[in-house]
């Protein structure tokens, strides 16, 4: 006998997890809550059958919150670290290059101005090149090119300040070796770059459908 019916004013705990998903739920729903488990553990009792339905990862850019997931799948990272780190060396080429280039051809001019403006343009045709390879070969994403883009130079400004800030302090207890001290600290924010670019800039998430 049901304890709900022989006892007036007793819910039981099954009663009550129906009742909610009565609200909260709706009515045509093709999937089964994890409060549900009674009736998927005693399948003969609710008389409900049980049938194996195949699943397929689809991913997707406009479904937020589950960024987590596909960035713990190691298949995908470790295309994606190569990728990432070609298009980071391809980029630091392109910002050398263009830097002396510049410089040579505005050294008749006062040497400050000239390196700030080799510094300045180099950067800005070399970040735009390492933004759209990120965006279309490393992460692969077609999300808002334009909100990505805001994020991706907000990042580059941080990492360029905390590139100087964490120089100037090694500089300051370590007074030689201070391009071997860039070397380690830029290949240090370059890690922390990848995991926020691929988590919050070129998010990718997920979702499920039902193999047809």
């Amino acid at each position: 006998m049901n304890k709900s019916a022989a006892m007036p004013g007793y819910t039981s705990a099954f009663d009550k997890s129906k009742q909610l998903e009565s609200n909260i739920l709706p009515a045509n729903r093709d999937y089964m809550p994890f409060y549900d488990m009674p009736k998927f553990l005693h399948p003969t009792r609710s008389k409900i059958s049980i049938n194996d339905v195949s699943i397929q990862m689809i991913y997707s850019d406009q479904i937020p919150n589950s960024a987590i997931k596909p960035f713990l799948r190691s298949e995908n990272i470790i295309n994606e670290i190569l990728r990432f780190s070609l298009s980071s060396l391809l980029s630091f080429l392109i910002d050398i290059g263009l830097f002396s280039l510049i410089f040579r051809l505005l050294s008749t001019s006062t040497a400050p101005m000239a390196l700030l403006a080799a510094t300045g343009l180099a950067r800005v045709v070399s970040s735009g090149f390492n933004f759209t390879l990120n965006k279309n070969f490393v992460f692969k994403n077609s999300g808002s090119t334009r909100s990505q883009l805001m994020k991706y130079y907000l990042l580059c400004t941080l990492q360029m300040f905390c590139s100087w800030l964490i120089l100037y302090g090694l500089s300051s207890l370590i007074n030689e070796q201070l391009v071997l001290l860039k070397i380690i600290t830029d290949t240090f924010l370059l890690m922390i770059s990848f995991i926020v670019q691929r988590l919050f800039i070129f998010r990718r998430t997920i979702h499920f459908e039902k193999e047809k």
